[in-house]
């Protein structure tokens, strides 16, 4: 009952949302220490997963993932 509850809420949230949300990993990164935090680690399982060592949030234009140490591989 509660999935149902939590995936109707969503599914409201996403279709009232404008078209300037912007859903990346590092979408959250300006909003305080937490969600600069919770952004960073995003961002860097998102590289991991794209066997590249490492990963940080920049801001251009909008907050975008930026992946670095391709190749390498996160381990």
């Amino acid at each position: 009952m509660r999935i149902t509850i939590v995936l109707a809420c969503l599914v409201i949230l996403a279709t009232t949302s404008s078209a300037q949300t912007v859903f990346t990993t590092c979408a959250r990164m300006n909003d305080g220490p937490i969600g600069a935090k919770v952004a960073q680690g995003l961002c860097i399982v998102s590289c991991s997963l794209q066997n590249c060592g490492t990963g940080t949030c920049q801001y251009r234009g909008r907050p975008v993932c930026v992946c670095s140490r391709c190749g390498v591989g996160s381990g």
